[in-house]
């Protein structure tokens, strides 16, 4: 395949979005997303020098954004420069490889296998939103778990004898931040790649809107008319 990821745009009547629509205020504390890690730059471009190389998961402190806020895409990531502050030291980043989400660290956070993954996500956003009223439906073929968690968001689990959805609502933060947060639950680079060469973007306004990962399971992150992502994830078995 020539191209690792496809991309689908339509052109719609729309203003230029900001990469971060929810963007996080000065002193905010962010991750560093990016499996490789990240350059911290002496200036906002992306051939300034580079001061060090942040690791994933590193915390870093927002410092302020540069001034002529201008969105940028890198690898089908949207983001604009930001200063930041790692282990004393001061330089810019991209703020598309940043995310206010915690980073997957635990084995339970992990998978080795994409079958897992509804898993790994159940347990990520159960562990960092505080999980509570549990509300269950039960039939004789199916029951459906809904956690509330915290922010307005929240995470439904449904099992039948031939499907599992997990469904995830996430409050302000972006289309791709979900999907290096996902990509970053698979340990195996085997799998990671895998995702790359079956993810379709779907654009608007000028920002990735919606991302469909063609593998098993079927993984949708998307938009929602509310502001929020929305993640489902859907497992077949059975006959």
């Amino acid at each position: 395949m020539e191209n690792l990821i496809k991309i689908l745009v339509f052109v719609l009547l729309a203003t230029g979005l900001f990469a971060n629509t929810d963007k996080p205020t000065t002193g905010s504390t962010l991750q560093v997303i990016a499996p490789s890690g990240l350059n911290l730059r002496a200036l906002p471009a992306m051939d300034a020098a580079t001061l060090i190389t942040m690791p994933h998961g590193a915390e870093v402190t927002l410092l302020e954004f540069e001034d002529s806020g201008e969105v940028s895409r890198v690898e089908w990531v949207d983001g604009k420069w930001i200063k930041v502050e790692f282990n004393g030291i001061e330089g810019w980043a991209f703020d598309g490889f940043l995310t206010i989400l915690n980073v997957p660290s635990h084995d339970l956070e992990m998978t080795r296998e994409y079958l897992d993954l509804g898993r790994a996500i159940e347990m990520w956003a159960r562990h960092n939103f505080y999980a509570t009223d549990i509300d269950t439906i039960s039939t004789e073929s199916s029951e459906t778990v809904k956690y509330e968690l915290e922010n307005n968001q929240f995470l439904r689990i449904s099992d039948t004898d031939y499907t599992n959805v997990t469904e995830l609502h996430l409050e302000g933060v972006r289309v791709m931040e979900v999907y290096q947060l996902i990509n970053a639950m698979v340990k195996d680079r085997g799998n990671k790649e895998w995702v790359k060469e079956e993810s379709v973007f779907f654009e608007k306004g000028g920002t990735i809107h919606s991302v469909k990962i063609n593998v098993s399971p079927k993984i949708t992150i998307r938009k929602t008319y509310d502001d929020q992502v929305r993640v489902l994830i859907e497992t077949y078995h059975g006959c």
